[in-house]
């Protein structure tokens, strides 16, 4: 079982929080180094307000396939998961109320519809996504920890 809910939460998180492409970062330099601007400061906020509820995985296209057992899985739990974003915390959570993971989260570099998304894991290692919202509400993101690939989410009814 401790297998099964760390690879829901590789999925998830490093290789599913979220699904397409974004080419780029979407990065803005936050100034002098110091820490954010007050300007970037607010870009974040109103993109992690943009981001608060539930998503469902839509679509994953990993760089390199996923071996036989893990498409199983992801096959298997895809139509289910639900992320819940609230909060500084992403929770992927099944159709029968099991919380497979909870984890803090950030948003950092927003600039228009892009950002990128820090998530720690159990150990406070962060696995940078780089996010885009998309005009038709979904989310695409470009995974980069620990597994690689393109990533579409949609708004969970």
């Amino acid at each position: 079982m401790i297998f099964l809910q760390s690879w829901i939460a590789r999925i998830a998180v490093g290789g599913a929080v979220g699904l397409a492409v974004v080419a780029g970062s979407g990065c803005k330099s936050s100034g002098s180094g110091q820490g954010p601007t007050d300007a970037s400061a607010a870009d974040n906020r109103r993109a992690d307000e943009r981001l608060q509820g539930p998503w469902r995985i839509t679509d994953f296209r990993p760089e390199t396939p996923l071996d036989p057992t893990m498409a199983t899985m992801l096959g298997f739990y895809q139509p289910t998961l639900i992320l819940e974003i609230q909060q500084g915390r992403i929770r992927a959570i099944t159709s029968a109320n099991d919380v497979h993971f909870d984890r803090r989260y950030e948003v950092r570099e927003a600039l228009g519809q892009r950002f990128q998304l820090v998530v720690y894991d159990d150990a406070g290692v962060a696995q940078t996504n780089y996010c885009e919202l998309q005009p038709d509400g979904s989310l695409r993101v470009k995974t980069q920890t620990p597994w690689r690939g393109d990533a579409r989410l949609a708004r969970a009814k």
